[in-house]
């Protein structure tokens, strides 16, 4: 079963360059329970070298993929207001198991990636995770462990309207760059208006170095890269980062929950200038929505 679809997003942010994006999304699945989608994206924002805002709606998908081939096509032929991304999720089903994940590629040279010498611009990320629903049985035990590793640079521009960004918010992963994370994710309801819920990750990242751009940071322009070459994850000041979060919530009425948490964060730094410690309490009541956690 295979489909396409094709969307267009153009908006003007407050404080922020217009930006137009396209996203195309095929699906496929080539067994029942197989699930392999793709996602190429172009972004559009701010001005070109001439001082023209615009977008070439003679791209296709076969266009997207030219800038991934050569250094910079697409710098040369549609100007330099261009950002190309491809996602490609993946995801498989089988009883009391779901598996998932995604690669992105933000841009790679063959040539370089081939080479293994850090170049800057092979940037991408992989996420790949495991859902196991009713734990040895248990009705209502559910544990989910995932991973995530992006290389630095990834999801950045020399544009502050180009990198993978909304109104200054990341939207690939709130800690941006440049780190690896474990996550691991128990939810258990033993009674029908009771759900508990115990959360951990481990990451460990690459931070700035004084006024050096490391790569952790999607809103730093790309040409004040740290080096050219030998760029690896975590470069820079290393920050260890461990969260743990407890949660439960009772639904009181239909729809109306109470809710509680507790949780502590730690982080390490080789230099010191990241670590703090940190632990918290949370209560609530809410209506109709869900909780929403901070697992960075």
């Amino acid at each position: 079963m295979f489909g396409i679809g094709q969307c267009f997003d153009h908006y003007f942010e407050v404080g922020y360059a217009p930006e137009t994006a396209e996203t195309h999304g095929n699906y496929g699945a080539v067994l029942q329970r197989e699930r392999l989608p793709a996602f190429p994206t172009d972004e559009v924002g701010g001005f070109d070298a001439v001082g023209v805002f615009g977008y070439f709606f003679v791209e296709d998908q076969a266009l997207i993929f030219a800038r991934f081939y050569a250094r910079e096509p697409y710098l040369t032929r549609f100007g330099p207001s261009h950002s190309k991304r491809l996602a490609l999720p993946w995801g498989m089903d089988a009883k009391h198991f779901s598996m998932y994940g995604q690669f992105i590629l933000d841009e790679f040279v063959i040539s370089e990636l081939r080479a293994g010498n850090g170049w800057w611009a092979n940037k991408f990320g992989i996420q790949t995770g495991l859902k196991y629903i009713d734990v040895l049985n248990v009705n209502n035990l559910d544990f989910q462990v995932e991973g995530n590793i992006v290389r630095p640079y990834t999801y950045t521009h020399f544009r502050t309207s180009q990198n993978m960004s909304h109104y200054g918010q990341q939207l690939a992963h709130p800690l941006g760059a440049n780190f690896y994370e474990i996550l691991a994710i128990a939810r258990y309801q033993p009674a029908k208006r009771l759900n508990l819920r115990v959360s951990c990750s481990y990451a460990v990242t690459g931070q700035d170095t004084g006024l050096s751009n490391m790569g952790g940071n999607i809103f730093k322009n790309y040409n004040t890269r740290y080096s050219e070459y030998g760029n690896t994850i975590t470069q820079g000041d290393k920050t260890t980062i461990l969260y743990l979060d407890v949660y439960s919530s009772y639904m009181i009425k239909h729809n109306v929950f109470i809710w509680g948490s507790l949780s502590n964060r730690n982080s390490s730094s080789t230099t010191g200038n990241y670590t703090n410690k940190e632990m918290w309490v949370s209560l609530g009541l809410r209506l109709n929505i869900p909780h929403r956690q901070f697992l960075f």
